[in-house]
């Protein structure tokens, strides 16, 4: 009786390891496959060469900035108007980006990322060191920054960060809105 009871259930453990490993199964997935299920694609048609010149364009302006020439890196920059043209930097806009970078001139500048949404609204962060720190210090001694390079007719630009120009745009917008509800009151 023992032996059939001690068979019975090497049996069952058996058959229960057996319809475990059954359940297991194993997905192959290509780079391809495996790229697309993780990355973030781009949200229109882009190519090496776009990544290449946006690439090469960030490589300009945080040069300059590392050369001191932020008259120039500031050239570089264009305004977005309304997610549509692409214009000339408004000289006061100009004059605040300067200030901006003078007041945070770094010892260095190092790219972050650039990621890709579509035509209009990508990223390109930037890191700025403004000074060497001793290893205890807890100061911290680094900015970042982001570009919005922007594809218009076949060509790139650099603006200031979509980001911030929405958010300026929609301080406007909440500004307006108070005004014209002041003057009905």
């Amino acid at each position: 009786m023992k032996k059939s009871f001690l068979f019975t259930v090497v049996v069952m453990l058996l058959l229960g390891f057996s319809s475990c490993s059954d359940k297991k199964t194993t997905q192959t997935l290509s780079f391809d496959e495996l790229a697309d299920s993780l990355l973030d694609r781009p949200n229109f048609e882009m190519d090496s060469q776009d990544s290449a010149e946006v690439f090469n364009l960030v490589s300009q302006y945080l040069n300059k900035l590392r050369e001191g020439k932020i008259d120039e890196a500031v050239g570089m920059l264009y305004y977005l108007v309304n997610d549509s043209a692409v214009v000339a930097m408004p000289a006061k806009a100009a004059e605040g980006q300067k200030a901006l970078l003078s007041r945070f001139q770094g010892i260095n500048y190092d790219l972050e990322s650039i990621s890709y949404d579509d035509e209009t609204d990508n990223l390109a962060r930037y890191t700025v060191t403004l000074f060497e720190k001793e290893p205890n210090d807890p100061r911290p001694n680094t900015m970042s920054f982001g570009l919005n390079p922007v594809r218009r007719e076949g060509k790139w630009f650099l603006t200031l960060s979509n980001r911030d120009n929405k958010l300026h745009q929609y301080r406007k917008d909440q500004q307006r809105s108070h005004t014209e509800t002041e003057k009905t009151n």
